[in-house]
């Protein structure tokens, strides 16, 4: 069915071995870089080595530093962006897109031990995000598409409640303009959080 429009999924955080476009950028086994030219795109764990998490697929699945504009650049040029060519793409769903920058990067759930981890870390990584998506979110509405971003920020957390390094009512005002959706990654189903996403 060529003309059922479809949304497709990209991880917003992982280069995951599932596609060409981030294989090319993988060392082997799971990928072909083994000349080490995408070397320095990822962040770093503890032990100076860029930092795996842990998937059943081909392992490493390595986390992109997007604090690099040129990493950035790469992902939306190379690897977001050529996934929507298609004529039937409605959009692109990105999973994970704040996961790491809103999260104890020192001390991350899944086992990640990253550095540097510090606020400063959190802030350059998530700048770094919020980035991207204007730049995907610019490339996809001019072609009559939309990204939904996965997210686990809050809409009016305040500095003292916050994991994420600004709230995303703060996200959405830098994103003024742009057409995109949000999913809430982790929806818990309180009270607090169905009043913030009624409030969103």
């Amino acid at each position: 069915a060529p003309s059922t429009e479809v949304l497709i999924y990209i991880q917003g955080q992982l280069a995951i071995d599932w596609y060409e476009s981030t294989r090319a950028m993988l060392p082997p086994p799971c990928g072909a870089d083994a000349a080490g030219a995408f070397k320095d795109f990822w962040l770093m764990g503890e032990d100076g080595k860029p930092a795996e998490w842990p998937s059943p697929h081909c392992s490493p699945d390595l986390n992109y530093d997007f604090s690099q504009q040129k990493v950035r650049d790469h992902f939306v040029s190379r690897v977001a962006l050529p996934m929507a060519a298609a004529p039937n793409v409605k959009g692109l769903w990105f999973d994970d897109t704040d996961w790491l920058s809103c999260n104890d990067m020192c001390n991350e759930v899944h086992g990640m031990h990253l550095s540097p981890c510090d606020m400063a870390a959190k802030e350059r990584l998530f700048n770094g995000t919020v980035s991207w998506k204007m730049q995907v979110a610019q490339k996809l509405n001019s072609n009559g598409q939309v990204p939904i971003f996965s997210s686990i920020n809050r809409w009016n957390s305040t500095p003292s409640q916050r994991s994420c390094p600004r709230n995303e009512r703060q996200v959405t005002q830098e994103m003024a303009g742009l057409a995109y959706g949000r999913f809430y990654e982790g929806w818990s189903g309180t009270c607090d959080a169905i009043l913030q996403a009624q409030t969103e």
